[in-house]
């Protein structure tokens, strides 16, 4: 499936990036044995950060410098929103279309 490679868990409980969007990541997370203590940006592309609001708030995020501003930046300018929003609509009509037949 397209984006599941993009995330690697550690057994020390470091996570690294998360998926292309918080549901594929909360699935991903629920299959977890052990708990997420860190999360780790490799670097701030959307398909490795948007599954970030799936990950609990009190979770350390780690990255680079250059890495970590650019998430604060795209938080604040509310792209990572905006696409999240996008991401859910996207599955919300996957899922109708599943049920009516058309997928």
């Amino acid at each position: 499936s397209w984006c599941w490679s993009n995330a690697g868990f550690l057994s020390s409980g470091l996570l690294v990036d998360t998926l292309t969007d918080p549901v594929l990541t909360a699935e991903m997370l629920s299959g977890l044995k052990d708990e997420v203590k860190a999360l780790l940006f490799t670097h701030p592309d959307v398909d490795h950060i948007l599954g970030n609001q799936a990950v609990l708030a009190g979770v350390p995020r780690l990255g680079t410098r250059a890495a970590q501003q650019e998430v604060t930046a795209q938080q604040k300018s509310g792209m990572i929103g905006n696409l999240v929003l996008a991401m859910s609509l996207g599955h919300f009509i996957w899922e109708a279309a599943q049920l009516v037949g058309l997928a």
